[in-house]
Formats: structure tokens, sequence, C-alpha cells
């Protein structure tokens, strides 16, 4: 995808759209566009708006193909996105699809976890962006599935913890178990 950087976000977009059809899935696989998205985060030229529609675009191919493998492969790229997600923390929509990726991340991949949130850092950043987004009902959800997830890793879940994550999930289930299934049930999961 060798674009000038403001051309990013449009075919990012339509790509995303184009995803709801499996064969265009199965071609975006053929064409290793996988790993071209994964370069957007390495650089600092994108704003918050491709960056978001390249963390959907990859949300969506790793229900077809293994995008953990290429992600953990460079460092540059785990690094990247972390930055990205400390720059843009304060954008709900970025954090609520950066939290959704994250989640395909490190999904049944405990190596992966104990290396981005323990390794890398992921934990503060994850824990400061919720934080500021105490209020956004899917931000919430995304963050308890992420960090359920994670936390089937043992030194992820300490990660979480020593970075100060129960308290927002005692004061979300609070808020937010009436209107909340999702934070209802994990929140208790998580409190255990």
């Amino acid at each position: 995808m060798q674009l000038h950087p403001s051309a990013h976000t449009s075919a990012l977009t339509l790509l995303n759209n184009l995803l709801i059809f499996p064969s265009n899935c199965e071609f975006a696989i053929r064409t290793n566009i996988v790993t071209d998205i994964l370069e957007i985060f390495q650089s600092s030229t994108h704003d918050a708006i491709t960056l978001r529609e390249a963390c959907k675009v990859l949300t969506k191919l790793s229900a077809d193909t293994d995008i953990q493998t290429p992600f953990s492969k460079f460092e540059s790229t785990e690094r990247g996105l972390l930055q990205c997600l400390k720059q843009f923390k304060s954008d709900p929509d970025f954090v609520l699809a950066c939290f959704q990726l994250l989640y395909a991340l490190v999904f049944n991949n405990e190596q992966l976890a104990n290396e981005l949130m323990v390794v890398e850092g992921y934990s503060g950043g994850i824990v400061q962006a919720l934080d500021l987004h105490q209020t956004q009902v899917p931000v919430v959800e995304a963050a308890f599935r992420l960090i359920r997830e994670a936390s089937m890793c043992t030194p992820a879940s300490h990660a979480l913890k020593r970075a100060g994550v129960m308290p927002l999930v005692r004061k979300a289930v609070n808020n937010f178990s009436a209107v909340s299934p999702v934070i209802r049930l994990i929140g208790a999961e998580l409190s255990d």
C-alpha cells in the first residue's frame, strides 16, 4: 500500500467496508495486506482517524488469518502501536478500535499477552486510556474484554494490576452494571 499518508484514511475506510464480503477478505489475505497495514503503526505521520481505520481492518482480518505472528515479528510495530495509543488516548473512537485490535492480538496467545503487557508496557497505556473514557460504555466494554483475555497470562495480569486497573474496574462495575451485562459479568470475573 504505497500511498501518500493523506490517502491512507480513504483507502482503509474503503477496505474496511469491502471486508464485509468473505471473498474480499480472502483477496486481502492473499495480497499480504496485513504487513502493509502494520507498517502504518511504525510511522508518526498518521492521524487518529487513519490509525482507527487500520485497527478496524486488522481486527476484521483477524477472524480469517493470523495477524499475531506478523505483528509480533517487528518490535517497531509493537512499540509503534503503543505510541499511537499514548498519543491519541483522548480520542474515544481510536481507543475503542485499538482495544478491539489488542483483544484480537492477545486472544489465546499468552506469549504475546506477556510480551505486550509486561515487556512493552501496554498495561500502563491501557489503564491511562481507560481512565480517560470511564463514561464511554463501548470503550469500557472493549477494555474489559481485553483485560480479561490478557489476564489469562499471569505476568500480564500482574502488570495490569500494578498499573492500577482494578480501581477502574470496580468504578466501572459500580457505574454500569445495570446497563451493561458485559461489564457486570466480566467485572465479576476480574474481581474474583
